[in-house]
Protein backbone atom coordinates (compact mmCIF):
# COMPACT_ATOMS: atom_id res chain seq x y z
CA UNK A 1 0.00 0.00 0.00
CA UNK A 2 1.70 3.81 -1.00
CA UNK A 3 0.51 6.61 0.83
CA UNK A 4 -0.48 9.54 -0.75
CA UNK A 5 0.03 12.79 1.23
CA UNK A 6 -3.11 14.75 1.54
CA UNK A 7 -2.83 18.38 0.69
CA UNK A 8 -2.99 19.13 4.79
CA UNK A 9 0.27 16.80 5.03
CA UNK A 10 1.70 19.00 2.09
CA UNK A 11 0.66 22.32 3.78
CA UNK A 12 1.93 21.04 7.10
CA UNK A 13 5.37 20.18 5.41
CA UNK A 14 5.54 23.24 3.90
CA UNK A 15 5.00 25.31 6.90
CA UNK A 16 7.67 23.20 8.69
CA UNK A 17 10.11 23.97 6.06
CA UNK A 18 9.56 27.68 6.04
CA UNK A 19 10.04 27.75 9.73
CA UNK A 20 12.59 25.52 9.87
CA UNK A 21 14.58 27.90 7.05
CA UNK A 22 13.21 30.82 8.89
CA UNK A 23 15.51 29.54 12.21
CA UNK A 24 18.59 28.37 10.12
CA UNK A 25 17.83 24.75 11.20
CA UNK A 26 18.98 22.44 8.25
CA UNK A 27 16.72 20.78 6.17
CA UNK A 28 16.57 16.98 4.53
CA UNK A 29 14.22 16.52 1.55
CA UNK A 30 13.54 13.38 0.55
CA UNK A 31 11.83 12.23 -2.75
CA UNK A 32 12.33 8.58 -2.67
CA UNK A 33 15.85 9.22 -4.85
CA UNK A 34 17.55 8.59 -1.41
CA UNK A 35 17.74 5.36 0.70
CA UNK A 36 17.79 5.32 4.23
CA UNK A 37 21.43 4.91 4.78
CA UNK A 38 22.12 7.72 2.40
CA UNK A 39 19.75 9.93 4.44
CA UNK A 40 21.68 9.04 7.48
CA UNK A 41 25.43 9.53 6.26
CA UNK A 42 23.84 13.30 5.08
CA UNK A 43 22.31 13.60 8.85
CA UNK A 44 25.34 11.96 10.42
CA UNK A 45 28.02 14.29 8.33
CA UNK A 46 25.76 17.47 9.96
CA UNK A 47 25.90 16.20 13.40
CA UNK A 48 29.44 15.12 13.22
CA UNK A 49 30.99 18.38 14.66
CA UNK A 50 29.01 17.98 17.73
CA UNK A 51 29.46 14.47 18.34
CA UNK A 52 32.55 13.44 20.98
CA UNK A 53 35.92 12.30 19.07
CA UNK A 54 35.51 8.78 17.12
CA UNK A 55 37.33 6.78 19.71
CA UNK A 56 34.64 7.29 22.47
CA UNK A 57 32.25 5.32 20.54
CA UNK A 58 35.25 2.23 20.10
CA UNK A 59 34.37 -1.46 20.25
CA UNK A 60 33.50 -2.77 23.25
CA UNK A 61 31.90 0.83 24.94
CA UNK A 62 28.63 0.18 23.72
CA UNK A 63 25.50 -1.83 23.80
CA UNK A 64 22.94 -2.05 26.72
CA UNK A 65 23.87 -2.60 30.38
CA UNK A 66 26.98 -0.79 29.21
CA UNK A 67 27.55 2.04 32.07
CA UNK A 68 28.31 4.65 29.48
CA UNK A 69 25.62 4.10 27.38
CA UNK A 70 22.79 4.20 29.30
CA UNK A 71 22.60 7.49 29.59
CA UNK A 72 23.65 8.53 25.40
CA UNK A 73 21.06 9.01 22.89
CA UNK A 74 21.23 6.01 19.74
CA UNK A 75 23.29 5.52 17.67
CA UNK A 76 22.22 8.55 14.74
CA UNK A 77 22.66 6.25 11.31
CA UNK A 78 20.19 3.50 12.69
CA UNK A 79 17.85 6.13 14.66
CA UNK A 80 17.42 7.76 10.79
CA UNK A 81 16.67 4.32 9.35
CA UNK A 82 14.26 3.70 12.19
CA UNK A 83 12.44 6.67 11.64
CA UNK A 84 12.92 6.59 7.31
CA UNK A 85 11.23 3.12 7.87
CA UNK A 86 8.71 4.39 9.83
CA UNK A 87 7.64 7.05 7.69
CA UNK A 88 8.37 5.45 4.25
Amino acid sequence: MTYLPTSRDRLVADDAVRSARLLGVRVIETDGTRDAGDVAAIVAGHVRPYLPPPDDHAVGRSGPGHPEQEDRPPDLPSAAREISTAAG
